[in-house]
């Protein structure tokens, strides 16, 4: 009995460490993304030019400038994700040492040190049943508009705030990006152009854009459907 109450007690403490770690992720991703950003604008402004030659703006600068600031924020997502899941599923653990220690869910609400919400699981498969009853209650032409950003909602819910917001911000970037690479401001570098033919690169380019970008939304998934086996 002491070994098994140690354990508890150490896991506990750790669970309050890692919190602390956690704090620390802000100022890494930062860095990312200053990294990301200056990369990205220096080939940017300097029009996909090699420098110190004559050479025209090029797309293939562009597109590799790109592809790699993706990639590069698509493994800051991953790992964002990964940590999210990781601190969740330790919360999970860290609430039934709190069942076990009779902190949280006696027969008397009063005498609980922890309240309910301190219960993921329980937060959790609320928030999940709130989403879909508003889903149900939402007209066709509301359920199609308005309701595809509550199934969003439904679906990322799952993340930590905090955890949330970083993964908002970095997948925010990698759209401004996108949008900073097809309206580009150089006239032989054009997506929409009905005078110039087609330029497989750019729409190559965008290809990869979207497969890199569905694979991170698809990880993301893969830990959302695991959190709700977990809690259920």
């Amino acid at each position: 009995m002491e070994l098994k109450e140690e354990l508890i007690k150490s896991f506990h403490e750790q669970f309050a460490q890692n919190q602390n770690h956690h704090q620390k992720l802000f100022f890494q991703i930062l860095s990312v993304i200053v990294t990301v950003a200056v990369g990205y604008s220096y080939v940017y402004t300097m029009g996909g030019e090699i420098p110190n030659t004559d050479s025209k703006p090029s797309i293939f600068l562009l597109s590799l400038a790109l592809i790699i600031s993706t990639i590069v924020l698509g493994l800051s997502l991953v790992l964002l994700s990964n940590m999210a899941y990781g601190f969740r599923r330790d919360q999970f653990v860290n609430n039934r040492i709190r069942k076990q220690a009779k902190l949280i869910y006696n027969q008397n609400e009063s005498e609980d040190i922890f309240p309910k919400s301190y219960d993921l699981a329980w937060s959790f498969n609320r928030k999940q049943r709130n989403y879909s009853e508003r889903l149900k209650k939402m007209p066709l032409p509301i359920k199609l508009t308005y309701g595809i950003w509550i199934w969003i909602l439904k679906r990322l819910s799952w993340m930590p705030n905090f955890h949330n917001s970083l993964f908002f911000m970095l997948a925010l970037i990698q759209i401004l990006l996108l949008a900073s690479y097809i309206f580009n401001p150089f006239d032989n570098i054009q997506l929409f152009n009905s005078s110039m033919p087609i330029d497989w690169t750019f729409i190559g380019t965008i290809i990869v854009w979207l497969i890199l970008t569905g694979l991170v939304l698809r990880s993301r998934s893969v830990f959302y459907k695991k959190l709700k086996i977990l809690f259920n």
